[in-house]
């Protein structure tokens, strides 16, 4: 048994066996872990991007650090959790501050380091870390972009087609299932939790929709040095002092003839 996890089983039987959840304690260890593990879903839905979840809940509860001190007050963290939909008592509320508190106040740093850490895969008392659920999105993302250009040097514009032929109202929007199909089907090795993380990342509002465009520039990734350098070089060329550059001005410049493979 690891020391935290003795700890929490030493608080336990001290709060059950003295009683002291009728006075000095109102909820169970178990019943703390379970409102962590709903304020943690409820940030994570909220966190995209690059970012994880501790840095999430540290933009929430920053709204409500009117004066900068770095800790919010108990109703201060009441109205936090309650705008990203943890309708907790305030008995939940007040035990699950307990261990953030600081100086006084909720500080906010320690509770945006452990939610980074639970986040991370990292915390064994919250979740197993295992190997598929330690990766990372963006792991994954590359992962799946390995496994779809594999089948050809088109493989990621045969995703890309995939997506808008399913897309049957052009939103560039598509829900969970249809979106999941599609990369099972292109990327048939991934796993279920694999594909949930992609989903989560991508639908970071839970909105049950993923924006297929913003997976694909993530799949196709930045240019590279040289290519951006000649893709600037190109439109400074065509430019010409103009202000803006328009694609009638763009195709006239454009000749495929030109192409090496058509020459030959």
């Amino acid at each position: 048994m690891l020391p935290s996890e003795k700890d929490e089983y030493f608080l336990d039987v001290i709060n059950r066996t003295w009683g002291l959840h009728k006075k000095g304690f109102s909820i169970t260890v178990e019943q703390q872990k379970k409102l962590e593990k709903a304020l943690f879903e409820k940030v994570r839905q909220r966190t995209v991007g690059l970012e994880d979840e501790g840095k999430t809940i540290k933009k929430i509860l920053k709204l409500y650090d009117i004066k900068d001190t770095g800790g919010v007050t108990l109703a201060q963290f009441t109205k936090a959790l309650t705008s990203i939909g943890c309708a907790f008592t305030e008995a939940e509320t007040k035990e699950l501050s307990l261990k953030f508190i600081k100086l006084g106040s909720i500080n906010i740093e320690e509770i945006s380091n452990y939610y980074s850490l639970i986040g991370s895969g990292s915390n064994l008392n919250f979740k197993p870390k295992f190997e598929t659920t330690s990766l990372s999105p963006l792991e994954v993302i590359a992962k799946i972009k390995k496994q779809v250009i594999s089948g050809g040097l088109y493989g990621v514009n045969s995703l890309g087609r995939s997506f808008r032929k399913a897309d049957s109202t052009k939103s560039g929007k598509l829900c969970r299932k249809d979106f999941s199909l599609i990369l099972q089907e292109n990327a048939h090795s991934l796993s279920s939790m694999e594909i949930d993380k992609i989903l989560n990342y991508f639908d970071g509002s839970n909105t049950g929709f993923i924006d297929y465009n913003e997976f694909m520039k993530e799949m196709r990734g930045e240019l590279s040095i040289g290519r951006k350098a000649r893709v600037e070089e190109m439109y400074k060329r065509l430019m010409m002092g103009m202000g803006t550059l328009k694609l009638e001005e763009m195709l006239k410049h454009y000749n495929v003839a030109k192409h090496l493979k058509v020459d030959q």
